[in-house]
């Protein structure tokens, strides 16, 4: 039951991609949420393979990698957001923020 839920996870997430792209639906929040969904459900993925073995490979790395860049993105445009009280600041923060704490404990795992 959890590869069917991390199966329909991934591909809400990868759904909602394109959608928020299409013409008069563009939303960057969603966007990278859908970006931070497939990460977590990645690296949730990944976590479970350190039962059989003791060290990350390259596709640790580039997964954290990948959203690190990201969480970078969320975190400049939540501080922009704010300082110009523009909507969705305190989000793109929170989440950016929480994105780079959970890379950087990739990392150092």
């Amino acid at each position: 039951m959890g590869k069917l839920f991390s199966i329909g996870m991934i591909k809400s997430s990868i759904i909602s991609l394109p959608i928020c792209c299409m013409p008069k639906h563009q939303n960057i929040f969603l966007f990278l949420i859908g970006l931070f969904s497939i990460y977590l459900v990645l690296s949730g993925n990944r976590a479970l393979t350190f039962k059989r073995k003791m060290k990350g490979n390259l596709i640790d790395q580039l997964i954290s990698g990948i959203m690190l860049l990201f969480s970078v993105v969320m975190v400049a445009l939540g501080i922009y957001f704010q300082l110009n009280s523009l909507e969705n600041g305190i989000l793109f923060t929170f989440f950016g923020g929480f994105g780079l704490f959970m890379t950087i404990k990739d990392f150092a795992f």
